[in-house]
């Protein structure tokens, strides 16, 4: 995001299992990379959180979850107006977070952080379709300034190139058994609602895969 003063520099990243032994590495990734923000999926210890804060400069926050269970978190370089832990709708099995955050020209900006439920089975598809849902009906009761929603979506884009080739046998047993269908209904929701796909509008000819980690071949991961 820029104009005339300023370019803000946004980072989605999922630590995995709440970053365990791997502080040091994932701090010097987030450092390499110098966002002003980064939306942290699967913190589970809110020490870590903290201890990679400090280790960065920065602050941070967290949704509300569970001991040991894989919350959303953030961590910002600029000052944070506000911040809220919800859930998406009732009976929702996790909460996101809503922060707001104060940039340059005293423009303000929400971060919506959100970690959807995972799996590529029909089920999990229509369970992220109402998450999608219970999040644009919470934003538009509130919202009256630019946001941004940013995370670990679990899900694939209707036009985006993606196999599952390369993720674990648990992974792809779930296509398998659905003919080799890949789902791909629920993020119409955030299309159908005229927002934009950050990377592919930057980006249209790339496929820019984020999963699985070491090959990666199929986008979950979104700036909205």
């Amino acid at each position: 995001m820029t104009n005339q003063s300023f370019t803000f520099r946004l980072m989605s990243y999922n630590i995995l299992d709440g970053g365990y032994g791997r502080k040091s590495q994932l701090t010097k990734i987030i450092r390499t990379v110098n966002p002003h923000v980064v939306i942290l999926c699967e913190v589970m210890k809110p020490a870590v959180l903290k201890q990679m804060a400090d280790d960065l400069g920065m602050v941070y926050r967290l949704a509300n979850g569970k001991e040991n269970s894989r919350k959303v978190g953030i961590l910002s370089r600029v000052p944070i107006i506000a911040s809220h832990s919800f859930r998406p709708f009732w009976g929702a099995m996790q909460h996101w977070l809503e922060v707001t955050i104060h940039l340059a020209n005293d423009m303000l900006l929400t971060v919506y952080c959100i970690h959807a439920i995972a799996f590529h089975t029909w089920f999990c598809e229509r369970w992220r379709h109402a998450e999608y849902q219970g999040l644009l009906r919470h934003i538009h009761e509130k919202e009256d300034h630019p946001h941004v929603i940013g995370g670990d979506f679990n899900a694939l884009m209707p036009h985006d190139k993606a196999t599952l080739k390369g993720a674990p046998l648990w992974v792809q047993a779930q296509a398998w058994f659905q003919g080799g269908h890949l789902m791909r209904r629920a993020l119409q929701v955030f299309t159908e609602a005229n927002y934009t796909d950050c990377f592919r509008y930057l980006n249209p000819d790339e496929d820019g895969s984020t999963m699985p980690a070491l090959q990666p071949t199929c986008r979950l991961d979104y700036m909205l």
